[in-house]
C-alpha cells in the first residue's frame, strides 16, 4: 500500500498530530534513489520534500542547515475550490504562502536530521516544481550527487553550468539537478526540477509499488518529456 497523504510520514506522533490532525504510525518512507523500505506499507513523500532531499539528502552528513526556495505549480494545492487557488488569484501572479508553517518542513527535517528554512511559492502554471537550496560546506557536492544518483534511471546530474527547467520534466516521472556556486558568498546552490504531479507524487507511488512488488523499477514511468 502506497500512502498519499502525508500521515504516515512522521515518525513523530506528536509532530504528526499537530501537523496532519492525526498519528496512524509512520511507514517506511518511500523515496527509493535516498530510503530503502522494507514493508507492504509505503508512505509517499510530499512533492516539496522530494525535491529538497533530492537536492540534499546526499549531502546530509556535510551539513548541519539549508535554506530552500521552492515553488510549485497550482496543481499543488489539490483540486479543492479556494480562492487562493482561482485563476484570478494565480494568473499573472507570484507569491509565496505557508510561510515558516509548511507541513513539509517537519518531513524535509526529519529525513536530514536538522532543520531547515523553507518558503514555497506558488507559480501560475498548471505542473513542475523547482526547489533552489542553499548550503555552506566544504564538500565536493557534485561528487557527493554524481555518486548518490551514479546508476538512477530517474534523477539526472545536469553537466556543470546547464540548469534544471520545469519544460524538461514537465509531464514526466523524471528529476533533474543541477551544482552551482556563489562565488561572492562561498554558497552551494542545488537545484531540483521535477513534476509535482509525477516523481512529486504520482509517479514516485508507481516507483515505489514497482519496486515493492519486484517489477522493474521504472515500468510504467515516463522519463523524457517533449520540448516544444
Amino acid at each position: 500500500m502506497i500512502d498519499l497523504s502525508g500521515a504516515h510520514r512522521l515518525q513523530d506522533d506528536a509532530l504528526a498530530a499537530s501537523w496532519y490532525g492525526v498519528a496512524p504510525g509512520a511507514w517506511d518512507y518511500g523515496l527509493p534513489e535516498l530510503f530503502e523500505t522494507h514493508g507492504p506499507l509505503i508512505a509517499n513523500p510530499g512533492c516539496y520534500a522530494t525535491a529538497a532531499l533530492l537536492a540534499l539528502a546526499p549531502l546530509a552528513g556535510e551539513l548541519t542547515s539549508a535554506v530552500i526556495d521552492a515553488k510549485s505549480g497550482v496543481s499543488g494545492a489539490g483540486r479543492s475550490l479556494k480562492a487562493s487557488s482561482h485563476a484570478g488569484s494565480v494568473l499573472e501572479n507570484f507569491a509565496p504562502y505557508a510561510i515558516g508553517a509548511h507541513r513539509h518542513a517537519p518531513e524535509i527535517a526529519q529525513q536530514l536530521g536538522f532543520p531547515v528554512c523553507f518558503v514555497p511559492h506558488l507559480l501560475p502554471v498548471r505542473r513542475g516544481l523547482l526547489a533552489t537550496c542553499y548550503v555552506q560546506t566544504d564538500a565536493d557536492v557534485r561528487a557527493l550527487l554524481d555518486e548518490a544518483y551514479a546508476t538512477s534511471n530517474v534523477v539526472r546530474m545536469l553537466s556543470e553550468g546547464v540548469s534544471p527547467e520545469l519544460a524538461r520534466v514537465q509531464g514526466t516521472d523524471a528529476a533533474e539537478l543541477g551544482v552551482f556556486t556563489d562565488g561572492a558568498t562561498d554558497m552551494t546552490i542545488v537545484i531540483c526540477a521535477l513534476d509535482n504531479l509525477g516523481k512529486g507524487a504520482a509517479g514516485q507511488a508507481v516507483q515505489n509499488a514497482n519496486l515493492a512488488l519486484g517489477l522493474d523499477e521504472t515500468a510504467g514511468l515516463r522519463l523524457q518529456g517533449v520540448l516544444v
